[in-house]
């Protein structure tokens, strides 16, 4: 098998990314593995950037009022957190100095507006978790918190609310990841917490992407409504007609010309 990681990533091979995970010992000792994984980290937040360019154009076509584009950090301004922890985990450090954030949820009120894709079937997006990655700048409050009672665990760096708080509604932690991190692989991918698919981080940019950048579709997989928690359904509660039915037509929707990674 090549080791030319990035060429085989371009080719398609896209768990490339997850071998090097794998070798994590060796990514962060040897310099020529060290090098690889930031370029194939690099090729992967290319396509992350693009899907989410393509989603923003989606929802601002149909309608919706969609926060602020995101805006790439440099390494001042991640200082803060560099000084703290040592390197931050190499995916984020990537997706951070390459995209910044990733905003699609509204840009006020919780709401997106009148929107045609939530109009046609009665769907609520909101309700569906979507994809948020709030710029780690914006958080220094946390580490000077965190400071004032340092035995209270690992930090845990927010990357955006919850689903329930998105939608204005008092819910659990914020998705988050720990610094520093606790295994080498985490060095590489950190695991996203207080998500329920308790995923890694690439891993769960792949699973929003999947579901159009509003993994709540996701429900539609689950057979009977009342293995549904009650707070899943309230993307669908107001649709009219079946609804496991809307839910797909609108991720056909979503998911034009998203790219894998």
């Amino acid at each position: 098998m090549s080791l030319d990681y990035l060429k085989r990533y371009e080719a398609g091979e896209h768990n490339a990314w997850d071998e090097l995970v794998g070798l994590a010992p060796d990514v962060l000792s040897k310099p020529e593995f060290h090098a690889q994984a930031i370029a194939v980290a690099e090729a992967l937040m290319a396509r992350v950037r693009s899907n989410v360019d393509i989603l923003r154009n989606t929802l601002i076509a149909a309608g919706a009022s969609v926060g602020e584009r995101g805006t790439r950090l440099t390494a001042n301004d991640l200082e803060f957190l560099t000084d703290r922890f040592g390197p931050l985990p190499l995916i984020l450090d990537v997706f951070y100095q390459t995209i910044g954030s990733i905003i699609l949820t509204p840009k006020d009120d919780y709401d997106y507006g009148g929107v045609t894709l939530e109009d046609v079937d009665g769907v609520s997006l909101i309700a569906l978790d979507p994809l948020e990655i709030e710029p780690a700048s914006e958080f220094k409050w946390l580490l000077d918190e965190y400071e004032e009672t340092p035995d209270d665990g690992p930090f845990e760096l927010y990357l955006c609310p919850d689903f329930l708080h998105k939608q204005n509604i008092s819910g659990g932690m914020p998705y988050s990841v720990q610094l520093p991190s606790a295994t080498p692989q985490d060095a590489l991918d950190p695991k996203v917490l207080w998500e329920r698919h308790e995923l890694s981080f690439v891993n769960y940019l792949r699973h929003c992407f999947k579901w159009g950048g509003f993994p709540g579709l996701d429900v539609c997989e689950v057979d009977d409504d009342k293995d549904i928690d009650r707070n899943w359904r309230i993307g669908f509660e107001h649709v009219r007609g079946p609804w496991r039915s809307a839910f797909r037509r609108l991720l056909l929707e979503l998911r034009k010309d998203l790219l894998e990674f």
